[in-house]
């Protein structure tokens, strides 16, 4: 019954985000740079495009290292094209 309680509360059962302005945050960024969820776990040295799914939706909260590098994207100092040669 505790863990329900807790879960609740922090929005897993609800279905909703826990992190919301977080992950929006986070989709507009990657939509204004032009990039899929793959292209940008690739970008990140993540090994499946359901980690960013997950920073998107707000299931799971981005390391301070993603963080970091979601601001340089934002900020156009990191760009996918630099990687994909």
């Amino acid at each position: 019954m505790i863990l329900k309680i807790v879960k609740n509360k922090f929005g897993e059962l609800a279905g909703s985000p826990i992190f919301e302005d977080t992950a929006e945050e986070i989709k507009n960024i990657r939509k204004q740079a032009g990039l899929t969820q793959s292209q940008l776990a690739e970008l990140f040295g993540l090994s499946a495009q359901t980690r960013i799914a997950e920073y998107e939706t707000g299931k799971r909260k981005p390391s301070k290292r993603i963080e970091i590098l979601y601001r340089l994207l934002k900020d156009g100092k990191l760009n996918y094209s630099d990687f994909s040669k």
